[in-house]
């Protein structure tokens, strides 16, 4: 059975500033938590009455409305929703609920409960549940925040984790920008798909999507589907829904695109695997019980998006993956014996990528979570156009009034370049073509900044950005600091 790594969405006000401040001194109680843990449900997918996949979700209204991801539920015919009623103890089934809305744009779903335990019909009018009401649509940087959802290292009980958020990525929604990522360094783990996110406050800020780990450090950041970023797609404020509120695209067309497979290998193919890059896990079998034999095509519909590609030999050994490909318009992917290759219809030619970053501001004596003294935090604008999946490396750099570099002989190794300058660098990658971080920020404690005499030191900072494993090509402006003894 697959379980996912997300998270789901509340939507109430629309899309409010996003500033970067201090994270604020806001915990819950654990009658906070017990009364939130009321608000979500783990979610089984059903396929032909047998489950085949599971996540969590969100109750937005008292009628059974309820918010999760679109790859939650993708490939289910019926969908088994588990109540909690105590958090030391396991969902118990209650309702069975039927897909209302899905996009795979955001990776978005709304599933509406109207069937009990049994499966018998009822009136989503006559519930009476608990739901969750209080939505922000803006979050700081350092934020701290609470996860709650069902992974599979929770052994089927509810998990809460507790992190904050590290970055905010803005991009384009129906021609709005606004925020369609947070990253946070809450842990997640596979399973979370659908669950919860809340700020200290107790308020709904969005649904965490996905997970990656660095491979050398083994640190990880998750991403979070933002409240703005739903309520663009939606088109909609949400406060008290109500099931005639609630978007409902079952009844109209959606907007698909053809994938075609070409077998052009000699072995035949039995497991075809076409899942959005979102998703954690491969999903079902598009061939189903069926062979692309040797010379033979298989087509499928899908809608728009990026998607990873799995094929399988009839032995269920793994053929080939790609990862990454952007279905935009019909397709065609071939398998031979080099591997696969998609071919999709040209789209629209594209202007030179280009990278843009500048230097906001300069905040002193500054202490973050996990260091015990204080430092200057520097926040900047980060602006990728034409680099969406490839990973940047930002870096900022110190400079004396001379504009020789400062040394980082008191900091340690990775706040130091090869030639021992001083140094904060990171690497981020864009999501979207067009990708903004606004407020992005660089800590430096005071005791890695080389010893000097008089009571200042006086010098500038300039940030520069680049492909990772390249050359920085763009260049912000210089910003004059002080540190004062």
């Amino acid at each position: 059975m697959k379980r996912f790594a997300l998270i789901l969405v509340l939507i109430s006000t629309l899309l409010g500033g996003i500033s970067a401040v201090a994270a604020q001194d806001e915990t819950l109680s654990s009658a906070d938590l017990n009364r939130i843990s009321t608000y979500i449900v783990y979610i089984l997918a059903l396929e032909d009455g047998e489950p085949f996949a599971s996540g969590s979700g969100t109750i937005m209204n008292a009628t059974g409305t309820i918010f999760t991801n679109q790859h939650v539920v993708e490939g289910g015919d019926d969908y088994a929703i588990y109540l909690l009623e105590d958090m030391a103890e396991l969902p118990v089934l209650s309702y069975y609920a039927s897909v209302t809305f899905a996009s795979n744009d955001i990776d978005f779903a709304v599933l509406q409960i109207d069937r009990d335990e049994r499966g018998r019909e009822l009136d989503p009018q006559d519930l009476d549940l608990p739901f969750i009401e209080n939505v922000s649509s803006t979050v700081n940087y350092g934020e701290p925040i609470y996860i709650f959802g069902f992974p599979d290292i929770g052994d089927g009980y509810l998990v809460l984790t507790q992190g904050s958020i590290t970055t905010i990525e803005n991009g384009d929604i129906n021609r709005e920008r606004l925020p369609v990522w947070y990253r946070t360094d809450a842990e997640m783990s596979s399973g979370n798909s659908g669950g919860l996110v809340v700020n200290g406050r107790g308020e709904y800020i969005g649904i965490p999507t996905w997970v990656r780990k660095a491979d050398t450090t083994l640190g990880q950041l998750g991403g979070i589907l933002p409240v703005p970023a739903i309520s663009a797609i939606i088109g909609s404020d949400f406060g008290d829904l109500t099931p005639d509120q609630v978007p409902d695209n079952n009844d109209r067309e959606q907007d698909v695109v053809s994938v075609t497979l070409v077998n052009d290998a000699r072995v035949d193919i039995c497991g075809l695997y076409f899942s959005p890059t979102t998703s954690s896990d491969w999903g079902t079998n598009f061939l189903d019980n069926s062979t692309l034999d040797q010379g033979d095509n298989f087509e499928f519909e899908v809608q728009p998006g990026d998607y990873d590609i799995r094929l399988d030999d009839c032995d269920d050994e793994p053929l080939d993956d790609a990862r990454d490909i952007a279905v935009t318009a019909n397709t065609e992917i071939v398998y031979d014996r080099d591997g696969i290759v998609a071919d999709s219809a040209p789209s629209e030619e594209q202007s030179d990528p280009t990278l843009e970053v500048i230097v906001q501001d300069i905040e002193y004596d500054v202490e973050i979570e996990g260091e015990d003294e204080a430092g200057i935090k520097v926040y900047a604008y980060i602006r990728a156009t034409g680099y969406e999946g490839v990973d940047l490396r930002a870096a900022l750099f110190y400079y004396d009034t001379d504009g020789e570099p400062l040394s980082g002989e008191n900091a340690n190794d990775e706040s130091q370049t090869p030639s021992g300058n001083l140094t904060v660098q990171t690497v981020i990658t864009p999501e979207y073509g067009d990708t903004e971080w606004d407020g992005f920020w660089f800590w430096m404690p005071y005791s890695a900044f080389p010893d000097f005499r008089g009571d200042e030191l006086e010098g500038f900072v300039q940030l520069e950005i680049g492909e990772d494993a390249g050359v920085f090509s763009a260049f912000s402006n210089e910003v004059e600091f002080v540190i004062e003894k």
